[in-house]
């Protein structure tokens, strides 16, 4: 007898064998491989979780879970037991190694740590839109460019105006400049279809302006003495991890933990942590292995090999193949994406629906019945509000407008001064930057503080309400002319 036949022999006998299940049933060694294998095609946990995943790909379900933290917030800290929720955030937390201490309260963890994470998400788009968005065309980039700084320089100035240089609240001017990417995002995809897509792109290009300059504004003017040795040692690390990008490493874990390790030594050095996230998002490599030609090819080869499966050749066989395909697919994709649009997807859930509501949720406690007369500082009240409702569309227009009349921009044929008006008020939600500036500014004064936060949350909501309205005026009026062009 061959070689191959008893193989053969023992192969049917082994597979022929019989076992039983925890049923008591009997079933075939070959069966077994099915059982593992098998197809759940609906289980439980889809049915459950799939209604979530639909509601977190929706625009603005970010925006909606950060108003409904921020309203837990003020309900939180305005109820009887409101200690319970001062006493949460003052909570401290940290290590020792030997004799050095590095303890910070819940609140300083999730303002320094956290919002690193939501910076370094901001700095990863604000690269991604340089190369291959919003940004990358200079002339295009201009636009955005100009109507952001004339929506921080007007109400930096108003703010001036009720409270000059060497007054109580004149420390607070950088808390105005700011422009909430997550709310006025939010409020904007309610228009779905509704609005030109470069009107979408123009209003996210101006937020992230707005937020690298608020970044630029902490860096400078709301950091403490600087630690020379611990910059210096910062220094060191951006340029050790500036050397794995040109030399071409793209393993995220290679550049995060000496990011953390980055984060540490920043935020010793008394420039704000926050920066961080900005730096390392700087140094985060955005090539890609293969171009689109390539990828096309790899692709195109595996799914005609996918095609020419012969499914008769039973169960084992035909899965190795198709797992031998996946695999040269996965492959394909990786290498097709940049790591900057990996950590990106990875990020920005996480962002959206834990850390800037987290925040919002701790930052946001307002209690209304410590307030008197004595503490509310009317001018602080007034700069925010103003500047925020005011100085942010009207300087965003009074700028553009400027600029348009230049011969080097003209306003793009989808978009008009209505629409920038509403996009104006909007980007006027300075909710989640303003309220960190603010904390920041007034963190030895707990009264201009919950003046600060009073004022923001009030021109937010009546920035995002005019802003709405306007839009939708615009599209009504353009319905309008349609109907009127379709009759005539």
């Amino acid at each position: 007898m061959h070689n191959s036949q008893i193989l053969a022999v023992v192969t049917d006998w082994f597979f022929g064998i019989k076992f039983k299940d925890c049923k008591g049933e009997k079933i075939l060694m070959s069966d077994i491989p099915k059982r593992i294998y098998s197809t759940l095609k609906n289980p439980p946990i889809v049915r459950i979780v799939s209604p979530l995943q639909k509601f977190i790909q929706k625009e603005a379900s970010g925006s909606r879970i950060l108003l409904i933290c921020v309203l837990i917030g003020l309900i939180w800290i305005n109820l009887p037991f409101t200690d319970s929720y001062t006493n949460l955030w003052n909570i401290y937390i940290g290590f020792n190694v030997g004799t050095f201490d590095f303890h910070q309260t819940l609140l300083h963890w999730i303002n320094d740590g956290l919002m690193a994470i939501f910076f370094f998400l901001i700095g990863l788009e604000l690269k991604r839109e340089m190369i291959v968005g919003g940004l990358n065309d200079l002339k295009e980039a201009s636009f955005s460019i100009v109507a952001a700084i004339g929506g921080m320089v007007l109400p930096l100035l108003i703010y001036l105006i009720f409270n000059p240089p060497g007054s109580i609240g004149a420390r607070g001017w950088g808390i105005p400049m700011s422009t909430d990417i997550a709310i006025s995002l939010g409020i904007l995809a309610l228009f779905s279809y509704n609005v030109p897509k470069k009107l979408k792109l123009l209003l996210t290009s101006i937020a992230i302006i707005d937020d690298i300059g608020a970044i630029l504004v902490i860096a400078i003017f709301y950091s403490n003495q600087i630690n020379w040795l611990f910059l210096a040692i910062s220094a060191l690390i951006l340029a050790v991890l500036y050397v794995f990008n040109r030399l071409g490493i793209r393993s995220n874990l290679v550049y995060i933990i000496p990011g953390i390790i980055l984060w540490f030594f920043v935020f010793q050095s008394g420039i704000h942590a926050t920066l961080t996230g900005i730096l390392l998002a700087a140094i985060i490599p955005a090539t890609k292995r293969i171009d689109v030609s390539e990828f096309h090819e790899i692709t195109s080869k595996t799914l005609n090999n996918i095609a020419e499966i012969d499914l008769s050749e039973g169960d084992s066989l035909v899965y190795s193949r198709y797992k031998a395909s996946i695999h040269a697919l996965e492959r394909g994709f990786t290498n097709i994406q940049t790591p900057l649009e990996l950590l990106e997807h990875t990020l920005i859930n996480w962002v959206v629906f834990l850390i800037v509501p987290l925040f919002g949720l701790a930052n946001s406690g307002i209690n209304f019945w410590s307030l008197s007369s004595e503490s509310f500082s009317i001018n602080v009240f007034l700069g925010i509000f103003f500047g925020l409702l005011i100085g942010k569309p009207l300087g965003m227009l009074t700028f553009a407008f400027l600029y348009s009349k230049t011969k080097f921009y003209s306003l793009h044929a989808k978009i008009n001064w209505l629409q920038l008006l509403g996009i104006g008020f909007i980007a006027g939600i300075g909710f989640t930057m303003s309220n960190f500036i603010a904390g920041l500014a007034f963190s030895d004064d707990r009264s201009l503080l919950d003046t600060a936060k009073i004022g923001i949350l009030l021109a937010s909501i009546i920035a995002a309400i005019s802003g709405y309205l306007i839009l939708r005026y615009y599209i009504k009026l353009r319905e309008k002319s349609s109907k009127e062009e379709s009759q005539s």
